[in-house]
């Protein structure tokens, strides 16, 4: 099973193809697996995130429309807030996300589309 994560700014229309980066992993485990990791909201937290840092789950409604909205803690005890809106589900071949800081119309937000092959 390959997941490849696709990072893209809001403006997919107007950005040069230099802004996007393109990643792929192979996982030894069932499509399927994979996918529910990514979305079911009692696994998603356990995870996600940097090496060292821990997630504190505020809400997470995982569907279209729905949003997740989380602090990433660092080793360091700094707190990082987070908002990741659900664009598309298809599964178990992709989800579609919006990632960034939780404040409306965060300007660094990023759009990232994971694929499961």
């Amino acid at each position: 099973m390959t997941a490849t994560v696709e990072s893209r700014n809001d403006a997919l229309n107007t950005w040069a193809r230099d802004r996007e980066i393109v990643l792929s992993r192979v996982i030894s485990a069932p499509r399927e697996l994979v996918f529910k990791v990514w979305s079911d909201p009692l696994h998603l937290p356990v995870w996600f995130g940097p090496a060292g840092f821990k997630v504190e789950t505020q809400e997470i409604d995982v569907r279209v429309g729905g949003r997740w909205r989380f602090i990433y803690i660092a080793p360091d005890g700094t707190r990082y807030e987070n908002r990741i809106i659900f664009l598309k589900i298809d599964a178990p071949r992709l989800l579609e996300i919006d990632h960034g800081s939780d404040k409306d119309d965060d300007p660094g937000k990023f759009r990232t589309i994971i694929t499961f092959d």
